[in-house]
Formats: structure tokens, C-alpha cells, sequence
């Protein structure tokens, strides 16, 4: 029973001692573990013992192993060894679920027809894989044709944020002349836009002239099968 108990207490020492490192209340860190203030800071104070499944929740969202808290290991050793530095700290937004639509190809994104319903991911995960951290929906699209060569082949998925703002050198799925391009968008003054395609095409556009181009989505990463 005295071995229980003094479990029970480091594991609510170790919890407590996460959490403050990364700048988070107890009703914050409880919002990300879907727990409720009271509940987080029970756990913190040992009244109840903090249960497998929220072990499980917590090592999910901040990347901090089990062996955490099943083990002496300290704070400082579990950042050093699951590679978590100063920065995650500060980047709880990490933590959070972000949508994301999947496509069969160009025209069904242009249709909004996603193959599923909003689904969600962790935006750690995302971040990972393919460098994004901006938390807003994401849209992956299957290229079914060649259209858009050599930027992207036929196979190729492309990640998408759905809007009609662009950064200097993004990307972007266009609408022009009824067709549906992938262009490479670039401020080229003052009031002028550059557009260059495939095949060396480039369109100079300013002031109005700029709507002849609808830009609807700009491209944030790209996927390529090719082995």
C-alpha cells in the first residue's frame, strides 16, 4: 500500500511538472487532454491517481514517452531523450486537432466533393511529416493527369490551404480561361503579378488585369509517389 502511494504521488509530480513546462493552467492542459480543471488538478494533488488512459492522452499530445512516468526518469532526461526542445514548448498549438478533406483530383476540389467529411489530425503530426504548422484546414489532392508537368506528375498529391491569398514564390491552383492551372505566383511590383506555368509560360498582370487570374488555393507542400 505505502508503494502505491508514493507511485501515486510521483506520477502527480512528474504530471505537474510537465505541465508547467509548457506554460500551460491546469484548466488549459486539461482543455488539450479533454479533462476539466478540477479533474487535472485532482490528479496534481494525488487525491486520484492519474489512470493509464490519461497517461496514454498525455504522451499523445506533447510527444513525452510513457516510460516518463513509469520510471525515475526525470523531466529534463524524457526532453533530452524524445528530442522535445524550448520551442515545442512554446508551440502548444502543436497540441491541437486540425481538419483536413481529401480529393480524387483537381475538379473535385474545385467542386468542393471531398471523398469524406472533414476528418482531423494532430497538427504535431503534420508539422512532422511535411513542415506545415499553420492551424487552419488542409486539402489533399490526387493528381489523375499530367496536365501540370514537370511541377507535379500524375500520382502526385498536393497539400492545399483554400483561399485566394497567395505568398511571394507559392504555388497556386488558378482558374483562367475556363482552364484550371497551377501556376507559380510572384510580386513583380508595385501593383503587378507575375503567373508562370509549364512550357515557360509567364502572364504579367496589373492593377484589374489581376482578376483575369482566380486564384483558389495555394499549394503548401507536394507529395510525389515516384520511387
Amino acid at each position: 500500500m505505502r508503494t502505491k502511494q508514493i507511485d501515486k504521488y510521483n506520477k502527480a509530480e512528474k504530471l505537474r511538472n510537465l505541465r508547467l513546462s509548457y506554460g500551460l493552467s491546469q484548466k488549459d492542459f486539461g482543455q488539450k487532454l479533454g479533462l476539466t480543471r478540477e479533474a487535472v488538478a485532482s490528479y496534481e494533488q494525488g487525491y486520484n491517481p492519474v489512470s493509464t488512459s490519461v497517461i496514454l492522452k498525455i504522451s499523445q499530445i506533447t510527444g513525452i514517452g510513457r516510460e516518463y512516468f513509469e520510471s525515475e526518469m526525470s523531466l529534463q532526461e524524457a526532453l533530452k531523450k524524445y528530442e522535445i526542445t524550448p520551442l515545442d514548448m512554446l508551440q502548444t498549438g502543436d497540441f491541437d486537432d486540425i481538419g483536413f478533406f481529401v480529393y480524387e483530383d483537381i475538379m473535385s476540389y474545385i467542386n468542393n466533393e471531398p471523398i469524406k467529411q472533414k476528418m482531423t489530425l494532430k497538427l504535431r503530426f503534420l508539422t512532422l511529416l511535411f513542415g506545415l504548422d499553420i492551424k487552419t484546414d488542409y486539402h489533399f489532392i490526387k493528381l489523375t493527369d499530367s496536365t501540370n508537368e514537370p511541377y507535379a506528375k500524375k500520382g502526385d498529391i498536393l497539400i492545399v490551404l483554400k483561399n485566394d491569398k497567395a505568398v511571394n514564390g507559392d504555388f497556386v491552383i488558378t482558374r483562367f480561361q475556363q482552364s484550371y492551372i497551377i501556376f507559380q505566383y510572384f510580386i513583380a511590383g508595385l501593383d503587378e503579378v507575375l503567373f508562370k506555368g509549364s512550357n515557360d509560360i509567364e502572364i504579367r498582370l496589373k492593377g484589374k488585369e489581376r482578376e483575369q487570374i482566380e486564384i483558389l488555393g495555394a499549394i503548401k507542400q507536394k507529395i510525389s509517389i515516384s520511387m
